[in-house]
């Protein structure tokens, strides 16, 4: 029986579009991904493109020039979801664990970045230090049940992880699922919902200065970490993803002693901080392998 020919085009397009899905994406084509998290990644307003993440992207893409290149907005449990598939997808943010090292292929280290501090509004923050300074232990804060805390899913604090996945059960404890890994929970600590949030200061800063609210919020240090962090390149632990990252790694040891790569890196800290950061830019980060 001859089939009607509207339904004869919609079976041959149903069909180039099984095909196409099913076809594996260009060797040389790499889809950067991003995520909703000033000021790494900016995705609105004037400053769009211009995060610490989206500077750094752009200066190695310069140097991968066998490949073309496109952006695309995941949250972090699609990037992993993305690596683990073995995708043609890289991102320019991450911190190692031991989770991640498993399904993905590391750079050298591609930025530098001040710890995560506690993110508090400057009326409470007595409650958590006793006074309205100084650094704050993240263990005694989770251990105290009557200080509740939001934190998002899929994001690595790095050596705080551990410490936060023995919470995961505990009701004053709040796992926060969203495209956006910071943005959501600081209008949570502003409304009253939680009486702190982890972040990067200069996170805290950004999101402050965006919601107006600037003079209302501080952030206290935490004794468990470290004065500076590293953060990578990563791509899928794949040949391919392997040969990314060492076309990465060549070229971040040109970019990275350059001080347009320092002043990409450094761009949104506060004056407080930039100090420290070229200290340890010069004696760790640029020695780093």
């Amino acid at each position: 029986m001859r089939r009607p020919a509207a339904l004869h085009s919609i079976l041959l397009a149903l069909a180039a579009a099984v095909l196409l899905a099913a076809a594996p994406a260009a060797a040389d084509e790499i889809t950067w991904l991003t995520m909703e998290f000033p000021p790494f990644f900016i995705h609105e307003g004037k400053e769009r493109g211009q995060g610490v993440a989206d500077a750094v992207t752009h200066l190695l893409q310069r140097h991968l020039t066998g490949y073309t290149h496109r952006e695309e907005l995941a949250e972090p449990a699609t990037i992993m979801t993305r690596m683990k598939a073995g995708d043609h997808v890289c991102t320019a943010a991450y911190i190692k664990t031991a989770e991640r090292e498993r399904v993905m292929e590391f750079s050298l280290p591609d930025l530098l970045l001040p710890p995560n501090g506690v993110t508090v509004k400057r009326a409470t923050a007595a409650r958590l230090t006793g006074d309205a300074s100084g650094a704050v232990s993240l263990a005694k804060l989770l251990a105290n049940q009557k200080l509740p805390v939001a934190v998002a899913v899929g994001r690595s604090y790095g050596p705080l992880d551990g410490l936060l996945e023995r919470t995961k059960s505990t009701p004053h404890v709040y796992w926060r699922h969203g495209d956006d890994i910071y943005r959501g929970l600081f209008d949570m600590l502003m409304r009253g919902s939680v009486d702190y949030v982890i972040g990067y200061p200069y996170e805290a800063l950004y999101v402050a200065r965006e919601r107006g609210v600037e003079s209302q919020v501080m952030s206290l240090r935490l004794t468990e970490l470290p004065d500076f962090t590293f953060a990578h390149v990563v791509c899928p632990r794949t040949a391919w993803g392997r040969a990314v990252i060492a076309q990465v790694n060549r070229a971040l040891l040109v970019e990275r002693p350059t001080r347009e790569y320092r002043q990409a890196i450094e761009r949104w800290l506060d004056e407080g901080l930039q100090a420290g950061l070229r200290r340890q830019y010069e004696s760790k980060f640029l020695t780093s392998r």
